[in-house]
């Protein structure tokens, strides 16, 4: 018996269960349960055999990652046979240096007709489980979801001829392998709660390597979702059908399965957590040169290129963001704008009458729990009597980011109501719980998806947008700074309704990691920059100059510079200078930057230091600017802080252990200027 079709469901599952933990991350625990579907009563005599079996091995950038295990049983019930099929899921790996986990199993009893009875889905992305249960009948779907005790009920329309996966099992038996062999196979998806279409193509016979380096000839064959049409899927077979490799590619990345027995599967699985590599660095995008001050930008003039050919944009136009130009190979030309409501189009809430459209956009949903008494009673507390919208908005994105306060990466897509009983999360929290908040007190708002620029890379990333007298504006409870600056680019907008976030993702992983960024321009408070340009670092003998942030400094003779390099790694470093002290030490200089926002308080950084065992040295001026200096004996350390505008300068010094070496160190000091190309940015 052929079992190729089986990578109809492994397909949904790999495309739809591990998006969030390679852009967004996840947080560890068991493995979700499989709650078994029971025969009814009335059948005399219940049918439970198990027919097939199967482990597959989950692999990502050339390491184990996690399995998936399925399992086909023959049952019955009054009505007669039944058959359910199985899938567990589960993925381990690194993320930001973060162990981190997503399970999701999911049950399916269809009839001897391929008709669908059942679907129950049990997916472990935070500390809570989500259940969802679907059941079919009448050309419906009734889906049920329960998240953190929150329970949200819909009705889905579902194809009459969408068929189960062991029906479609059979159908890929009359179907063969013979090349150039097209068909479709309809069914419901509980990954997105909705219908789906796979359609395969048989390519042929193909040498393909399999674990351990091991090379066989197998037939190839392709297949594509029409949920998530920019992923094809590839899949090896052998003579008999069995499925013998499976690859995906996704966010840049390559996914692949392979059949192997439990014991390789388990053991796999076990180690991934700690053996893997970081994947989510692996999707960054970076920088050429550090941009200054992100948060304060009012435009941005964005390269986009595709990495490939077969990459095809999504179209990224919205109130924000505008296509100014098109270039050979898909390449784009994208202006992004800070924008905020107009004086006197700030909106009221609760919005009254709204229309159709944002139905979606105020309503509660499984993982947007505004209806949740304990949110409201934030709402409510936050917003209190403010009937402007923007203004209740801008309050509740300061509140979530001053009280979600265990910020951290290994939580992951938690749903609303849980952020707001333990405080914990990344962006994705963030963002779920803002959107609440704003539903609960009357204004649409909606999650969105993209890349944020910050210390040198692009990175997955969640924010939001609020519906504010015929607009959306964007906010992000993360940074909570009442706007949202132009370096970030936006890619999904979601109601998340229904809980069915993978499918609202398919813009987002479109992108991420399949694209390159260069900021050619930027502007703020009248100034026009250009990273991009060749010349905006320039070296010249013992002088550096670097007009994005307008500083220019000597290096110690003997010393020689180590500029910013890209790198797919958050730093705000702008360069390094690299030497021997006078003592004849060691000595390395790290110049760094980074936006200072308003809350800032100098008193901020003196702990900082001092926390590490620094002592004060007192006031330091340099160019004018005062600043603070602290030194670390034991650690034969210097540093000095110094404020500029909206800029925090740190220069610090390794390996400076006597006079004469604080002396070189001084003179470094004296040279710094952070006027001399100001002129060159205006």
């Amino acid at each position: 018996m052929t079992r190729a079709s089986r990578r109809l469901w492994t397909s949904l599952c790999i495309l739809l269960a591990i998006p969030l933990v390679l852009s967004l991350g996840c947080r560890g625990g068991d493995a979700p349960r499989t709650e078994m579907l029971a025969s009814t009563a009335s059948a005399p005599k219940p049918v439970d055999e198990l027919i097939e079996e199967r482990w597959d091995l989950m692999r990502m950038v050339g390491s184990d990652v996690g399995y998936v295990h399925t399992t086909i049983r023959k049952k019955s019930d009054a009505s007669g046979p039944l058959f359910e099929t199985a899938i567990e899921t589960k993925v381990s790996m690194k993320r930001l240096g973060a162990a981190i986990e997503v399970a999701q199993s999911s049950t399916t009893l269809e009839r001897e007709s391929g008709e669908l009875v059942r679907i129950h889905t049990v997916s472990k992305q935070s500390a809570k489980e989500t259940i969802t249960d679907v059941t079919f009948s009448g050309g419906k779907a009734q889906v049920v979801t329960d998240t953190f005790g929150s329970k949200h009920e819909s009705t889905l329309n579902c194809p009459p001829d969408a068929l189960g996966p062991y029906k479609i099992q059979r159908l890929a038996i009359e179907k063969g392998l013979k090349p150039g062999t097209t068909y479709d196979a309809k069914t419901f998806a509980a990954e997105v709660n909705g219908p789906a279409t796979a359609h395969v193509t048989i390519i042929g016979p193909e040498e393909t390597e399999l674990l351990d380096g091991k090379k066989e000839t197998l037939t190839k064959l392709e297949t594509t979702l029409d949920v998530m049409p920019m992923f094809k899927t590839s899949e090896w077979v052998a003579e008999n059908g069995d499925p013998m490799k499976t690859s995906v590619p996704m966010m840049g990345l390559k996914i692949e399965t392979f059949s192997v027995n439990r014991e390789r599967a388990l053991s796999g699985s076990a180690e991934a957590a700690t053996l893997s590599p970081d994947v989510f660095a692996k999707t960054l995008v970076t920088s050429k040169e550090l941009i200054p001050n992100p948060r304060t930008t009012e435009s941005a003039l964005l390269r986009i290129r595709p990495k490939s050919a077969d990459v095809n944009l999504p179209n990224l136009e919205d109130a924000r963001q505008a296509v100014e130009s098109k270039e050979a190979g898909g390449t784009i030309l994208l202006r992004n704008r800070r924008t905020v409501p107009p004086p006197g189009k700030t909106g009221t809430r609760p919005l009254r009458n709204p229309s159709a459209e944002l139905a979606d956009f105020l309503a509660p949903n499984p993982m947007i729990q505004s209806d949740a008494p304990d949110i409201v009673k934030v709402a409510n507390d936050v917003v209190g009597d403010e009937t402007d919208a923007w203004k209740a908005s801008q309050k509740l994105e300061r509140w979530v980011d001053d009280n979600v306060t265990n910020k951290n990466m290994d939580v992951a897509f938690a749903s609303a109501l849980e952020v707001c009983k333990n405080r914990s999360g990344d962006c994705t929290e963030h963002s779920v719980f803002l959107a609440a908040l704003c539903r609960a007190a009357g204004i649409p708002a909606r999650p969105v998806m993209g890349l944020e620029y910050v210390g040198g890379v692009w990175g997955g990333h969640a924010w939001d947008e609020v519906w504010i007298d015929g607009e959306w504006y964007a906010l992000d409870a993360t940074n909570g700074y009442g706007f949202v600056d132009p370096l970030h680019l936006a890619f999904s907008k979601m109601s998340l309704k229904d809980g069915s976030f993978a499918k609202e993702f398919g813009n987002l992983l479109a992108g991420i990691g399949n694209i390159d960024i260069d900021v050619v321009e930027i502007t703020s408070k009248g100034r026009t920059l250009r990273p991009s340009d060749d010349d905006v670092v320039k070296i010249d003998g013992n002088r550096y100059t670097n007009r994005l942030w307008s500083l220019a400094l000597t290096k110690p003779d003997g010393f020689t510079f180590q500029p910013r390099k890209a790198a797919a790694e958050i730093s705000n470093e702008l360069l390094r200078i690299e030497g021997k002290s006078p003592s004849g030490a060691d000595c390395s200089i790290q110049v760094t930057s980074a936006y200072v926002p308003a809350e800032f308080k100098p008193s901020m950084m003196d702990e900082r230091f001092t926390s590490k065992g620094a002592a004060s040295i007192g006031e330091v001026v340099i160019d004018g600017r005062k600043g603070k200096g602290f030194a670390d004996e034991a650690k034969k350390r210097r540093a000095v802080y110094v404020i500029d505008g909206e800029s925090l300068y740190v220069f610090a010094a390794d390996g400076v252990a006597t006079p004469e070496d604080t002396a070189v160190f001084d003179a470094f000091l004296k040279s710094i200027d952070f006027d001399a190309t100001e002129a060159s940015k205006n």
